[in-house]
């Protein structure tokens, strides 16, 4: 199998229960992983424990399989589902089905910034409904701040971007208009604002308007008689909607890691216990794991990157804090003391990977592998902890 279409696995514990998770090969969003790791998670599908790898089709065919298996026409029928029902669901799930492969490259996603689970409803993300997945962001708008907050409202990303290109016109900071999800989102509205800002020959602001037809007699007369009032109106409205601008660029500058303090907040009051779900941010998909010990929440992602695949310690990442501060934890969540894998060890984990999957050349290669393979033995023997 190649690079492209396959995943490596990696043996957890989760909860007394030893289960393979997907691990990325490659630093991108796909969503395909964090549902498959879900469903193996809750025990919905299964790999052999002695699997080292697992074809990208055939976790598609898995999630496929779950899909029909849980919306089954005998099951649906003993469950008292009318025969109308039935049907539409079929659809739904067929289309759905149909989506799947888009998922190992990414979906478009249009967050909202209200709530946690604030999503522009999709085709492509319809499969979470299916599946009885939530899918969640920290992107939100702190409904303290009352101006920032009657600002966004409940729109979408795009809605509050096109918003702010028509006030701010070419002046609209360029990576505002790249969108959030895995993939560039769609615009809803034209290249060109429909009432773009200008500057004037004196640097002053001023809303730029449509070419209009050559003057006919007495038209510069009535302009000219004008009340001042509509022309105050005009002026407070243009100050009005800079102000706004100035709003909208200031937040989604300030979170451009698209968590926020309240977003947090909100994850950790939103799930339940024990509830796993998909975390989207900064165009990854992540699961989600919530664990509650003495009344206290905490919200855990789970460590898929594939520099991590020998690391049988690092299992869970602690989300604590918007600024990147984070902490590995084991899989019963105690904290992982080795946090810092130094250069040796991960050079380690990678050439025993290769070695293992039969990627190291027969001649010449051997001591590469015996190399690694003690390397990682001693990296074990210094992280082990001690009794």
């Amino acid at each position: 199998m190649s690079n492209a279409s396959s995943y490596k696995l990696k043996g957890i514990n989760f909860f007394g229960r030893k289960v393979p998770v997907v691990v990325q090969n490659e630093n991108g969003p796909c969503p395909l992983l964090a549902i498959a790791n879900i469903l193996l998670l809750r025990n919905a599908i299964s790999l052999p424990l002695g699997l080292q790898d697992v074809s990208q089709d055939r976790l598609i065919s898995l999630v496929a399989g779950h899909l029909l298996d849980c919306n089954s026409e005998e099951r649906l029928a003993k469950a008292g589902v009318s025969a109308e029902y039935r049907a539409n669901l079929h659809r739904n799930i067929a289309d759905t089905i149909s989506q799947l492969p888009k998922l190992t490259t990414g979906v478009d996603v249009n967050v909202k910034f209200h709530d946690c689970r604030g999503f522009e409803f999709t085709d492509e993300i319809a499969v979470f409904d299916l599946l009885d997945m939530s899918l969640v962001h920290g992107w939100l708008v702190d409904p303290q701040d009352t101006g920032a907050a009657a600002i966004f409202g409940e729109k979408s990303y795009n809605e509050v971007v096109e918003r702010l290109v028509n006030i701010m016109g070419s002046e609209t900071p360029k990576h505002l208009l790249t969108g959030t999800g895995s993939r560039s989102m769609r615009r809803t509205t034209g290249s060109t604002p429909t009432t773009p800002l200008v500057r004037s020959s004196q640097g002053s602001e001023a809303a730029s308007r449509p070419t209009t037809p050559p003057e006919q007699p007495g038209t510069a007369a009535a302009a000219s008689a004008q009340p001042p009032a509509a022309s105050a109106a005009a002026a407070d409205s243009a100050t009005q909607e800079l102000a706004e601008a100035e709003v909208i660029n200031n937040f989604l500058s300030a979170s451009s890691s698209q968590l926020t303090s309240h977003g947090l907040s909100s994850l950790q009051k939103g799930l339940n216990p024990r509830q796993l779900a998909v975390f989207f941010r900064n165009n990854h998909f992540n699961v989600m794991f919530c664990n509650e010990r003495g009344g206290v929440r905490d919200l855990y992602l789970l460590i898929t990157d594939q520099g991590y695949l020998w690391e049988q310690d690092v299992v869970w990442e602690r989300l604590c804090a918007v600024n990147g501060d984070t902490e590995f934890v084991r899989a019963d969540f105690s904290s992982f003391k080795g946090q810092s894998v130094n250069e040796d060890a991960l050079t380690a984990a990678n050439l025993a990977q290769a070695a293992f999957s039969g990627m190291v050349p027969a001649s010449g290669g051997g001591q590469d592998a015996d190399y690694a393979l003690a390397l990682q033995l001693h990296e074990e023997e210094v992280t082990a902890p001690t009794e």
